[in-house]
């Protein structure tokens, strides 16, 4: 009788196991990720602090409540990056996904001849996914979810 026990609660086991597998097999976790801006966007600019710039930016995964992520980069000694950023022309020119290490970059450049800069943000539990669609200043990426 134990054995018999045993044998159908493997059974069980495994099919439940199988069907959890095949059902997360094929979903995806969707990621938006806004850089941030030159221009005033409340909280959302970019500001040179002379040894780095940083700004926040949005990430929204799904449909969920957008978080605020830091984005950061480090000024090169001898760059010609001004203060001032609006005034002196600069503007999102890219954004880009490493899947290797889930960092985000958003590239800026000045129209006035100011030397460009990027700023990084690395993801959380976000490594091998694939971008969907990008513009200058906005991302989508997709996140497999499940074995295969």
């Amino acid at each position: 009788m134990n054995k018999m026990m045993i044998k159908i609660s493997s059974v069980v086991a495994v099919s439940i196991l199988s069907y959890s597998l095949s059902f997360a097999q094929g979903h995806q976790v969707k990621i938006t990720v806004d850089c941030p801006d030159i221009a005033t966007k409340g909280d959302e600019r970019v500001t040179n602090y002379g040894t780095y710039l940083a700004g926040k930016g949005f990430e929204k995964v799904n449909s969920g409540v957008a978080t605020q992520p830091l984005f950061q980069g480090a000024t090169v000694p001898g760059a010609n990056i001004p203060t001032d950023l609006v005034t002196n022309g600069y503007n999102n020119s890219g954004v880009s996904y490493n899947p290797t290490n889930a960092a985000v970059t958003c590239y800026y450049k000045s129209s006035m001849g100011f030397d460009p800069f990027s700023l990084s943000y690395l993801m959380t539990n976000a490594l091998n996914g694939t971008v969907v669609s990008s513009s200058t200043e906005e991302i989508h990426i997709k996140l497999p979810v499940g074995l295969k």
